[in-house]
């Protein structure tokens, strides 16, 4: 469970690739190891733990937990399929072709029309890049602001990515959730690379 893991495909968003219902082995290894942030999300460990504490505790231990943080870290390539916790809730899993990697243009991708505030940057971002405050509107900078993988600097007034990032579309698009809803993707939400599918 710390190296490969088996998961079950839900749903259409990777169809021709892989099919609901279908199994995918993921490498967990192959990206640097993920350490776990909290008690809670070691395996077999956080589940006897979560036996015994109560839900407001865990809730509150797993808001203040900050991000991921991983060992001997590497970046996916470009048509890698990844596993990953989803940005806008990190308890649910999904996987995803990578579109674009960090320093790549930004993919010219809309979902329904709508463009979410980091899809708006003209790169994908890389750990330690500065955008201006002046750079982005006032949606961007929300965003930025209430992201963990941004940091406002007060010296040059520009917010600065603590992560590389990467851009995440399904191989079937027109049912899929991805970083044309979400945006980029922090590498650090990555657990893992899709090696095998039976």
């Amino acid at each position: 469970m710390f190296i490969i893991e088996i998961f079950m495909v839900k749903g259409y968003s990777m169809f021709p690739t892989l099919s609901d219902g279908e199994s995918v082995l993921v490498a967990k290894c192959a990206y640097g190891f993920r350490k776990p942030r909290n008690v809670y999300e070691i395996p077999l460990v956080g589940l006897l733990m979560a036996l015994v504490t109560p839900d407001s505790i865990i809730d509150k231990t797993i808001k203040e937990s900050g991000m991921f943080q991983r060992i001997a870290p590497s970046t996916p390539h470009r048509g890698d399929i990844v596993a990953f916790n989803i940005p806008a809730n990190i308890h649910y899993h999904a996987v995803k072709r990578v579109a674009a990697i960090s320093g790549d243009s930004m993919p010219n991708l809309e979902i329904a029309g709508v463009i979410p505030p980091l899809s708006r940057l003209p790169t994908v971002p890389c750990a330690g890049d500065r955008i201006g405050w002046h750079t982005v509107d006032s949606v961007q900078r929300k965003a930025m602001d209430k992201s963990l993988y941004f940091k406002f600097d007060q010296k040059d007034s520009s917010f600065v990515a603590l992560d590389n990032f990467i851009y995440v579309v399904g191989d079937n698009p027109n049912s899929s959730d991805d970083s044309r809803k979400w945006g980029p993707l922090p590498v650090n939400l990555i657990f893992g690379k899709c090696l095998n599918i039976f």
